[in-house]
């Protein structure tokens, strides 16, 4: 018998990652939603934001990221199929990739769209207890950055002009 599937589903804040995994893993009879924002919010004390990267931001980004494929394998080998729902910079999602979460052959996704629609997603948002117009400064290079990036192996999809159906059905389940 097959595995569930593992979706590891990226792209800039405010593409529908959150919203996308919810509803994807909403399709199976058993599933479950990582959402790595979530993982690092574990930290009560110490925790460093990406707004002021330094070593300790990818040490915990790192660690969050690690426990996050342990729990994926957990839950997978349970019967789960898995959503991980990241947003952190391409090489980061390689560098993750390496570590082991490739060993545990996750669908990739990316999520993206129009930089006017991502900003306006952003101060839409209302999914979490977050002030999101702190991102708005970072949001065009983030969007950028998932855009301009070149995606061997991975599903991209531009949800500028789709509904949160119509991406999830673009995801082969």
């Amino acid at each position: 018998m097959d595995s569930p599937p593992i979706f590891l589903i990226t792209g800039s804040p405010a593409t529908g990652k959150s919203s996308v995994s919810r509803e994807l893993m909403r399709r199976y009879p058993r599933g479950v939603h990582i959402e790595l924002d979530a993982v690092r919010e574990w930290v009560v004390s110490g925790i460093s934001h990406p707004i002021d990267w330094c070593e300790e931001t990818t040490a915990q980004f790192e660690l969050a990221e690690d426990v996050a494929t342990d729990a994926a394998r957990r839950y997978q080998g349970a019967g789960f199929a898995v959503a991980l729902d990241h947003c952190t910079m391409p090489f980061r999602l390689r560098a993750w990739l390496e570590r082991g979460l490739a060993e545990l052959h996750p669908r990739r996704i990316v999520l993206t769209c129009h930089l006017s629609e991502n900003l306006e997603r952003n101060r839409l948002r209302e999914i979490k207890d977050f002030d999101y117009s702190i991102l708005e400064p970072y949001l065009p290079q983030l969007n950028e950055a998932f855009v301009k990036e070149t995606w061997p192996g991975w599903h991209v999809l531009d949800t500028t002009c789709l509904t949160l159906e119509e991406t999830v059905k673009r995801i082969s389940i």
